[in-house]
């Protein structure tokens, strides 16, 4: 990650918080975009959300188990638009 600049992230709990707490151990600029469930209700914020970080990054990198679907739809929107996408497995 020599050439890392910031990262975008959703803000969520688990793999994310440790993301929080390698960018401020290494001074990487961290930008959180949560979900914003008042305006597009609880289903669509999070769609809307990763749609948001996906258009926002150079690089999709996922911590994925497989299992959820609107993880799918970003790495699928991400490959629309010449993004390079690397998926992680989480067991």
């Amino acid at each position: 990650f020599s050439s890392l600049n910031a990262v975008v992230t959703g803000g969520g709990k688990g793999v994310e918080q440790m993301i929080v707490q390698w960018c401020e151990a290494k001074k990487v600029d961290l930008r959180k975009i949560p979900p914003n469930i008042q305006e597009f209700g609880a289903k669509k914020a999070f769609t809307v959300r990763n749609n948001h970080i996906v258009s926002q990054c150079d690089e999709l990198i996922v911590f994925w188990d497989g299992c959820i679907d609107i993880i799918t739809e970003s790495i699928i929107t991400a490959m629309h638009l010449s993004k390079q996408a690397t998926v992680y497995p989480v067991i």
